[in-house]
């Protein structure tokens, strides 16, 4: 009898635990049914069968949201007031920027947007260039990355009118597969926008399209066809095939990789001379600049090399241009384009979506040996989002020159370099000697020696070990055989993991062919 009633019991407990197990069940598949929300703010489960929720209803794929979009009575510039100096040029670059904030959110601008969403993505390189010695650089990288990288991705180089044209080099440019030479002058500019206020910022009676710095800003927003874009410098070559950059997981996610300067800037820490970023800047449009509300130090940004997704961050086009063609003011604010790509994405409200390569830039070194060893800057070296070295800007006065008869040859790559490195090595002019730069680090550092010095390198073992697979000792590494005050390799060593030792060699074989034919002339 009671092992009866004791089963009735056991019996009794299972069904409520069933119960309990089959309600839980039921209450979480509604919270699941419950949690699709459309991005408009309308429960999307509710939009089938009359409105009622049903438990089976799934999204078959995420729906953008319909963002509203205003009317404009015209998207023609304002009249900018002609009021003269610096308050004048305050009040010119704001009425455009104010015009350009409602025209990224008008129904024209969406409409655009739609039509260009439709269609299916363009991928590609572009190369800004112009006149010779640029043509030449252009010639290098374009060849290095179809006969040593193998990339195949489409390019375009682009020139500003007729006179900025080497029309040897472009006939040679054009036999290359894929490539399009593109004349940016014939390019015309959206109505919506103003061209570039050359008066204004150089004091010479005329309106252009673009020129000097704006120039690549302009290719980037209104020239080149591609969606997905890898902007290059004509002398920043690639030490390997770019292609693998846009399917990287920053880039995905963000649709933007750019590079870093060397500099940084914080609350308390300004980037050296004229490469400083000034906080008006962000302030005159009623932002804050990144410093100014981080205890982190905001980082330059060199645009040598820029990746962006323009169909995505078409907003952010039109930002660009508005910065770029008041040079008056903006060039004022800062050293040139450079740092006006992250502004323009914190003027379109999507600062999330500027991403920046962590890894600073290393040096290139051209070693003059002798009693005391001299090194003259061969160029910056970025790095991928993995680290690895991917770029050789030739920089400031590193660049290639046909007309010249030697060139800077790659001799040592140091590893990246922090902040205060870059303020000693790289700004004691066109090259340093040791005894000045042990000056230098007394009066920065503290007094360190060489081998101390050695202990900065913003990436000691780790930084060697990514790059050739071997420690200092494995690799037979002097740390201060060179006297350099930060680790520096030969190239053999530093591009061990890659073939990035073959594009130099092939770089400088490139630039003799250049010499040899500019004698020949």
């Amino acid at each position: 009898m009671h092992a009866i009633k004791r089963q009735r019991n056991i019996s009794a407990k299972a069904l409520t635990a069933l119960s309990i197990i089959l309600v839980l069940a039921v209450f979480r598949h509604i919270s699941r049914a419950n949690s699709f929300v459309s991005t408009d703010g309308e429960d999307s489960s509710s939009q089938e069968f009359g409105g009622r929720r049903s438990l089976f209803f799934r999204p078959s794929h995420h729906i953008p949201p319909v963002k509203p979009c205003i009317l404009i009575v015209s998207t023609l510039p304002p009249t900018l007031p002609t009021e003269e100096g610096a308050v004048g040029d305050i009040k010119r670059i704001t009425a455009d920027w104010e015009h350009i904030s409602a025209y990224v959110q008008s129904c024209d601008f969406q409409s655009k947007q739609n039509i260009s969403n439709a269609m299916s993505k363009t991928r590609g390189i572009v190369i800004p260039s112009a006149g010779h010695a640029m043509f030449a650089h252009t010639w290098v990288v374009v060849t290095i990355l179809r006969e040593t990288l193998g990339c195949s991705l489409p390019i375009e180089i682009v020139y500003n009118g007729k006179e900025e044209l080497d029309v040897d080099l472009a006939e040679r440019l054009k036999m290359m597969s894929n490539v399009t030479l593109v004349d940016a002058s014939l390019i015309t500019l959206p109505s919506h926008h103003r061209p570039m206020n050359w008066t204004q910022a150089f004091g010479q009676a005329k309106y252009v399209h673009a020129t000097g710095y704006s120039f690549k800003a302009y290719v980037l927003a209104f020239v080149t066809k591609f969606d997905e874009v890898l902007v290059l410098d004509s002398d920043n070559l690639p030490l390997q095939n770019p292609e693998a950059l846009f399917q990287s997981p920053q880039y995905l996610k963000k649709g933007s990789s750019f590079w870093p300067d060397w500099w940084q800037r914080s609350r308390t820490q300004q980037i050296p001379f004229f490469l400083d970023v000034d906080p008006f800047a962000y302030n005159t449009f009623g932002l804050q600049a990144p410093w100014e509300v981080s205890d982190h130090p905001m980082t330059a940004t060199e645009s040598g090399t820029m990746m962006l997704d323009r169909r995505r961050h078409a907003d952010v086009m039109e930002f660009i241009w508005l910065l770029n063609s008041h040079p008056e003011v903006t060039f004022a604010w800062m050293h040139g384009d450079k740092d006006t790509y992250r502004l323009a994405f914190h003027l379109a409200n999507k600062s999330s979506d500027f991403a920046q390569v962590p890894t600073p830039p290393g040096q290139a070194l051209d070693a003059h040996p002798g009693n005391m060893p001299f090194y003259r800057h061969t160029g910056m070296v970025q790095h991928d989002w993995n680290g690895v070295m991917a770029f050789l800007h030739r920089t400031s006065t590193a660049k290639f020159n046909p007309d010249q008869q030697k060139w800077r040859h790659l001799d040592y790559v140091t590893s990246p370099l922090t902040h205060r490195q870059a303020e000693i090595v790289v700004n004691n002019g066109d090259g340093w000697q040791l005894g000045q730069l042990n000056m230098e680090f007394e009066k920065y550092c503290c007094g360190l020696t060489d081998f101390e010095a050695h202990k900065l390198a913003a990436v000691r073992e780790e930084f060697l070990q990514s790059q050739t697979g071997c420690s200092i000792h494995e690799c037979n590494i002097p740390q201060t055989g060179d006297g350099l005050p930060v680790m520096a390799f030969p190239p053999e060593i530093a591009f061990a993991l890659t073939n990035a030792t073959e594009v130099i060699h092939q770089m400088d074989e490139l630039y003799a062919v250049m010499q040899q034919a500019k004698r020949r002339r």
